[in-house]
Parts: structure tokens; C-alpha cells; sequence
């Protein structure tokens, strides 16, 4: 409306602020349009020589927010705020990049939420020029070198926990019948007691606990398509058909007959693997279900030009014996994952090569590579007891910063076993954190996008039914399926993720696995 308010004086005759001394010599300071005022400035005869300040209409009284020498919430202590960069949105969240102490390095960069005060901790830069607050705990800033964006992961982008890529290698040469593809893909199927489990024979039996599993019981699958980019991109259909006892299969190239020189069929049903030629060029392609794999290899190649890295799309689908009586869509069928990564270009030639391990993709993802559970059953004195080893990829959503914090607060469960907001150590100053406490041991490498637990000696989880000597369905000398432990990671402002994973429990009763 025009009218002015005073907020503070500086200088010799400055005003006094909180916590003692007064106000020397003003530093940055910026404004938000409630009218609140964020300023960092030097003190006379205070315990500290600077900080930072807020002060909200419509007394203006200040408000010590940060000190100099304060622990920072990244790493050591906060250095001065006479340099700082102190920048407000219009609601009023707040980014403050200040210099750390030596034993930090560089600075840091920080968010502080409406009303807050307690600073969130985003990133170590070595110099911020400038910087802003882009709203949701995102701040934009500037170095040296760069210009960046820092988004925080809270969960809410979660991505795929059933469905990753490994590896991809697209290599497009410029003579024709040099291209080739490597495709190496993971998934995780769903829970028997979600949808019955998936085989390439329809003889094929599953067993649980309780029960045998046959014909309408099981899920037979007739056809695999495989995405690999898009415009017109590299699809593949791979089909079975046949019998049982002579299954009979077929291969398509972006929807054009190749030769099939030679499908497998496991005896259990549980995997499959083709072999052609014709064009684009010699390749296999193997599904296992029991492993959540899907491979495909192409050589001596000409496959289509669609090589952008950004927005790459990767699609796996599924199709039972009914989805291809009904010809329902992919989008309708029995399991279907497709995901966009932003893949790497590097150098290749007069030609272009695309290649990734799914570390950069909209949302992220935290996917279970192998869980193994050995039990031991109880002895004399001694009672039973599980041990349990588990490894994943985690990978962050573009744009996440790995965090520098001295710790971070890590949730996870396994069935019944819980470690319940444990504190993480950081491993000197890498991107890595460790919890460590008796026979239980958790790391998580956040650079290197992979996580682990160990835990010896726990006791049995309950989730998972021990083996009956004679029993048809539960003896030791089957593999029996149809049981899940339920599954949690969460790393405040890290990443959130929640799901069940199928457990089978493998010949001679003692280990259960994914």
C-alpha cells in the first residue's frame, strides 16, 4: 500500500539482537510478499560474529534463525553468513547457501520451510554464485561450473518397484549389419495370492503349502513383447504355441514374421528361450520367470534409426493364452511395465550409442535384487532361527542430489523383522551409510545406487512355513511357492517404498528365496 516499517539498524549505533550484541554491517537479505523479511549480517559483541535473521509484521522483531559455529545439518558447523545467499519464494520457503567449516568443505546449500526452523539439508556445492527457492523444498542454483536444480525425494515421485533395467546398449553403426542390442531386464511378478503364477507349459504344477496348483490355476503365458525406443522404435513379439510336448514358437520384428531357428522350453515351465535370424539380425531372447529376468541380444544387425537418449522408452508385456484369445490391448494384458529413461550418448563414431543401467528415470526406483532366508530349525536347547540377506538398487529420481549429512534416518522391514528409524552413519565422505548393531547390518550407497541388510540369528519369520516331512504339497524335496514377505525402505527425503515379495522356498526345506 506504499507505507514503509522498520526492521533493523545497523552500524555503530546498531540495533540490539537476539541472543546479545547488536547488528553491525548488513549481509543478503530478501522478502517474501506476506511482508516477513529473511537477513544475515555481522554482530558486535555477540557470541557470535554473524547468523541469520527473520522478521515477520507487524512488530518486525527480529528472530535468530541460524549462528555462526551452529552444527550443520550436512556437515560440521556453519562458517559465516556474511557472504551468505539468502532467497525467499513468494510463499515464503526459504534457500540459504552458506559456507560450512573447513572439516565440511565449500558450502552448503539448505531450504527452510514456512515458519520453520530448522534448515533442510539439500547438497555440498564448492561455491554458490547464486541461488532460489523453487518451491517444495527445490532450490535452483548456480556454481563455478553449473547451473543446477536440487529436487529432494520425499516418495511422492515414487517409480517402479516391479521392473528395471540392468543394462541397455543400443550401438547404431553406419554400414548396415553392424547395429546391435543388448537389453537386460528385472522384474518382480506378482504374489501367488494376487495372480496365479506364470508358466510357459500348461501342464506345468506349482505347489504351496496347502495346495497343488494346475491348469486354470496357473497362468500360461503365449506371448512376450519386447520395447526398445520408439519412433518407429525396435519391437519384438515372441510367441508360443504348439503343444506341451512340442511347444512351437514365433518371432516379429516390428510386426513382420522372422525365422525361428530354435526354441527351448523348460521341462518346469519356468523359463524360455528363442533363437532367429532374419532382420534386423541374429539375436536370443530368454524370460525366467523364476529368476525375474528378460534378455534380449541382437548382432550383425539394421535396426531402426530412433537412438535419442533423452525420453528412451523401454516396455515388457506379458501376455497370458487368454489376452491373445481376446486380443485385448497391451495396456489390458496379464503384466505389463514400461518405463522413459534419460540414457547416456557417448562418442561413437560417425554412428550413435545409447547405453544405461536405469539410473535416470522420472521417479526413480527401488527394486529387490536377491532375498535369501536360511533357516535353522531348533535343536535341543537351541531354538529355530532364520538368517536373512537381502540386496536392491536404489536409484534416484533426475535431478536428487545425493545427501551429505553426518546421518541419515533409515525405516525397514521384512516380514516380521523391523529396524524402526535407525541412525545411519556416513562412511568418511562418500555418499555411503552404514548401520551396524550386534549381527544386523544395513548400508545404503546412494552414488552407487544399491542398498544390502544382513541379519543373523533372528527368529523365524513368520511369513514363511517351514517344510512336513511327507506332506504332498509342503515336503522338503519340493520347491514350494505362494508366500510373500512384506517389504519396507524408508529414508526421510531420500526415498519411500513399500511392497510384498514372492518367496519360494527351494529343495531340502532350509533356504527360501525371491
Amino acid at each position: 500500500d506504499g507505507s514503509r516499517a522498520r526492521v533493523v539498524k545497523f552500524g555503530t549505533e546498531g540495533d540490539a539482537a537476539p541472543g546479545g550484541g547488536t547488528f553491525g554491517i548488513a549481509a543478503d537479505f530478501d522478502i517474501d510478499q506476506t511482508g516477513v523479511v529473511y537477513f544475515a549480517g555481522t554482530l558486535v559483541g555477540a557470541p557470535a560474529k554473524t547468523g541469520l535473521f527473520r522478521a515477520k509484521p507487524p512488530l518486525y522483531g527480529p528472530e535468530a534463525l541460524l549462528s555462526e559455529g551452529d552444527p550443520s545439518p550436512l556437515a560440521g558447523t556453519f562458517g559465516s553468513f556474511a557472504r551468505a545467499v539468502i532467497r525467499a519464494n513468494a510463499d515464503g520457503e526459504l534457500v540459504i547457501a552458506a559456507q560450512l567449516s573447513d572439516d565440511a568443505g565449500g558450502d552448503g546449500l539448505f531450504t527452510l520451510p514456512v515458519d520453520a526452523s530448522l534448515p533442510q539439508p539439500l547438497v555440498l556445492v564448492e561455491s554458490v554464485l547464486s541461488a532460489a527457492a523453487i518451491g517444495a523444498g527445490r532450490a535452483a542454483y548456480t556454481s563455478i561450473t553449473s547451473v543446477r536444480i536440487v529436487v529432494p525425494s520425499d516418495g511422492s515421485q515414487e517409480g517402479p518397484t516391479d521392473f528395471r533395467v540392468a543394462k541397455l546398449d543400443l550401438r547404431n553403426s553406419v554400414p548396415l549389419h553392424a547395429d546391435s542390442l543388448t537389453l537386460d531386464l528385472r522384474f518382480l511378478l506378482p504374489p501367488w495370492n494376487v495372480l496365479p503364477p506364470a508358466t510357459f507349459r500348461g501342464d506345468a504344477t506349482r505347489f504351496t503349502p496347502s495346495q497343488s496348483l494346475t491348469g486354470a490355476a496357473l497362468t500360461k503365458i503365449a506371448e512376450v513383447k519386447l520395447f526398445a525406443s520408439s519412433g518407429p522404435g525396435n519391437n519384438f513379439i515372441f510367441g508360443i504355441g504348439g503343444t506341451d510336448a512340442a511347444p512351437a514358437g514365433t518371432v516379429k520384428f516390428n510386426g513382420q514374421a522372422q525365422t525361428l531357428k530354435n526354441l527351448s522350453v523348460a521341462a518346469d515351465g519356468t523359463s524360455a528361450t528363442w533363437k532367429f535370424a532374419g532382420n534386423p539380425g541374429p539375436g536370443t531372447f530368454s524370460v525366467d520367470f523364476a529368476a525375474g529376468t528378460a534378455t534380449l541380444k541382437v548382432t550383425k544387425a539394421t535396426l531402426q534409426p530412433s537412438y535419442e537418449a533423452s525420453n528412451f522408452r523401454v516396455a515388457l508385456v506379458l501376455r497370458s493364452t487368454d489376452d491373445v484369445a481376446q486380443s485385448r490391448l497391451d495396456a489390458d494384458s496379464w503384466f505389463r511395465r514400461e518405463i522413459r529413461i534419460d540414457g547416456q550418448q557417448p562418442s561413437f563414431g560417425a554412428g550413435r550409442r545409447v547405453v544405461s543401467q536405469g539410473e535416470k528415470r522420472t521417479g526413480g526406483t527401488v527394486f529387490v535384487d536377491t532375498l535369501r532366508v536360511t533357516r535353522r530349525l531348533a535343536k535341543g536347547a537351541k531354538p529355530a532361527s532364520d538368517s536373512l540377506q537381502l540386496a536392491g538398487t536404489l536409484r534416484l529420481c533426475p535431478g536428487n542430489s545425493d545427501p551429505a549429512t553426518p546421518q541419515l534416518d533409515a525405516t525397514v522391514r521384512v516380514g516380521d523383522f523391523l529396524l524402526d528409524a535407525v541412525e545411519m552413519t556416513r562412511v568418511g565422505r562418500s555418499a555411503a551409510y552404514r548401520y551396524t548393531s550386534g549381527a544386523t547390518t544395513l548400508t545404503v550407497d546412494i552414488a552407487k545406487g544399491t542398498f544390502a541388510l544382513s541379519v543373523k540369528e533372528l527368529p523365524p519369520l513368520a511369513a514363511l512355513t517351514s517344510a512336513v516331512a511327507g506332506s504332498p504339497t509342503n515336503g522338503p524335496e519340493r520347491t514350494v511357492g505362494g508366500m510373500q514377505l512384506d517389504f519396507t525402505l524408508s529414508i526421510p527425503r531420500v526415498y519411500e517404498a513399500s511392497f510384498p515379495i514372492p518367496v519360494v522356498r527351494v529343495p531340502k526345506g532350509a533356504v527360501y528365496q525371491r
